[in-house]
């Protein structure tokens, strides 16, 4: 996948590198700004290491569905007790 021409990367590298340089807003001047910002975008999107990690969460599946899974075994019939069929040893 070429991450530069994925919208779905794009859009979440975009935002985290944005929320990212928020505290460096005002203390840096809009160039420099816009200069960190362009360099962690191209690294996100290019670099084969970094760019492998992006891939991996925008393409993980998703969700289809969420709910309530048996615990401990509710939901199923009890098991039956070894010394009503009188298959255990008796004593």
């Amino acid at each position: 996948m070429n991450l530069a021409e994925s919208e779905e990367a794009l859009s979440l590298v975009t935002a985290e590198v944005d929320r990212a340089l928020e505290p460096y807003v005002g203390l840096l001047s809009p160039a420099d700004l816009e200069s960190m910002r362009s360099y962690l975008l191209d690294m996100a999107l290019l670099h084969p290491t970094v760019s492998e990690l992006v891939e991996r969460l925008v393409t993980r599946a998703p969700v289809l569905e969420s709910g309530d899974l048996p615990v401990d075994g509710e939901g199923r019939e009890p098991a039956a007790d070894p010394k009503a069929r009188g298959g255990g040893k008796s004593g």
